[in-house]
């Protein structure tokens, strides 16, 4: 039980507030963005007046096939991939450059 209090006291005076208030904030935002869009979704397309100009509920995709929706899926999925290691690769081709350059 003391070793429980000591380590409460060491927490305590290491702990920094300000972090505790920014992650209580943060939170505190993402629950209200939560309540915002998924509760009180009706007054949100109101208020925006997202219904307006949609007379047919339908959503055509024109005539695409699934297999070039997927062939898109791939497509996308691919690029983001690339895109993500893109800097992982140029910083080696520039550690690569300079190593020989020296």
């Amino acid at each position: 039980m003391s070793y429980f209090l000591i380590f409460l006291g060491v927490l305590i005076s290491s702990f920094e507030w300000q972090s505790l208030l920014l992650l209580l904030g943060g939170v505190g935002f993402l629950i209200l963005i939560y309540v915002f869009l998924i509760v009180k979704t009706d007054q949100v397309i109101y208020v925006l007046k997202l219904d307006k100009g949609f007379d047919n509920t339908n959503f055509d995709l024109g005539n695409l096939t699934k297999q070039s929706l997927l062939q898109l899926a791939i497509l996308i999925v691919g690029l983001v991939i690339m895109f993500e290691f893109l800097s992982d690769i140029i910083s080696f081709v520039q550690y690569e450059m300079n190593k020989f350059g020296n």
